[in-house]
């Protein structure tokens, strides 16, 4: 029931190959997940920022559809989208939109009201107050909440691969549950721990 270290990491070397194949599946997953959650949530969140009327339109589906677990879309999204990849991808993007997009509509709002005189007495026009004063500003807040989404788009995609997967982490996870092979789940919690580990250093 519970493996010894040694035997589940002789089992990790002896299935690389299987690892690191379904590996690669996951990760283009999460990173195709990512990459939607994250335009999305910049895109709204700098139109919301930028627009008190956007905020009152979008803000309360916005933060309502957070208030959903969203491990529970997945039966949908599967009877949406099939069983490809598309509804790991779907389900990464929405459990990574939303820290991005409140991080981004926060760090464009708070900047300092003396910096935003300042470039006005200067003519600035309001893309240039955007580029040079609000994106700044905002870029901790963004690079922080990009290193979060990743993992978040990570969890999604596990959780995809539980439901609707023949391939990736998740999916061997599951197959090894199902043979009792104890050693072999360890072996992909191990993998999967590396693996976002990783991700949170390269953000």
């Amino acid at each position: 029931i519970l493996p010894t270290p040694h035997n589940v990491f002789q089992t990790l070397w002896n299935v690389r190959d299987l690892v690191i194949s379904n590996g690669l599946a996951t990760l283009k997953a999460v990173f195709m997940g990512f990459t939607l959650g994250a335009s999305l949530g910049f895109g709204l969140g700098f139109i919301v920022a930028h627009s008190r009327r956007a905020e009152a339109v979008l803000g309360p589906f916005i933060v309502g559809s957070q208030a959903l677990p969203k491990t529970a879309l997945a039966p949908l999204f599967v009877l949406w989208f099939g069983f490809g990849i598309m509804p790991k991808i779907i389900l990464a993007a929405t459990i990574c939109f939303f820290p991005l997009f409140e991080n981004t509509v926060v760090g464009l709002r708070r900047v300092d009201e003396s910096y935003l005189k300042l470039f006005r007495s200067a003519g600035a026009s309001t893309w240039q107050v955007f580029r040079y004063l609000r994106l700044i500003n905002s870029t901790p807040l963004i690079l922080i909440s990009i290193r979060v989404s990743l993992l978040y788009a990570l969890i999604g995609v596990v959780v995809g691969e539980f439901i609707s997967g023949n391939e990736g982490l998740g999916f061997l996870v599951i197959s090894a549950q199902g043979n009792f092979d104890a050693s072999l789940t360890f072996a992909v919690l191990v993998a999967l721990t590396l693996m976002g580990l990783a991700l949170y250093g390269i953000a």
